[in-house]
């Protein structure tokens, strides 16, 4: 998802060059593909250092991320990525259909077919 979309769900102002975003990532773990947020002072010397590709900051922080980080400003950084966080969701799997065992199948003892299931 590109970066700029992502801003306009949040109703975040963004300006700058887009990035592709795949994931959002703690900041420590973030990579150039990767969104995170900042709200805990107390990992301070972590926002000075990540390697984020995008971050949410408060207006108060803006000065420590690093210029290679896209920046969003938010006052409240955690909800915003909660907001964010739903579009990278993964989808549930659809139980609409029954499961399918091939007729060549190998199953181990002890384990336990649901009843949906088709042979």
């Amino acid at each position: 998802m590109k970066l700029s979309a992502l801003a306009k769900i949040m109703q975040v102002p963004f300006e700058g060059d887009d990035l592709e975003i795949v994931s959002f990532a703690p900041l420590k773990e973030a990579t150039s593909s990767h969104i995170t947020f900042f709200s805990d002072a107390k990992l301070l010397e972590e926002l000075k250092v990540t390697r984020a590709g995008a971050i949410i900051v408060s207006p108060s922080f803006v000065e420590y991320v690093p210029s290679t980080v896209r920046i969003l400003v938010h006052d409240n950084p955690y909800l915003c990525m909660a907001y964010a966080s739903a579009h990278f969701a993964k989808k549930p799997f659809d139980t609409s259909l029954p499961a399918h065992i091939a007729e060549n199948t190998t199953i181990a003892s002890g384990v336990v077919v649901g009843s949906r299931s088709e042979e």
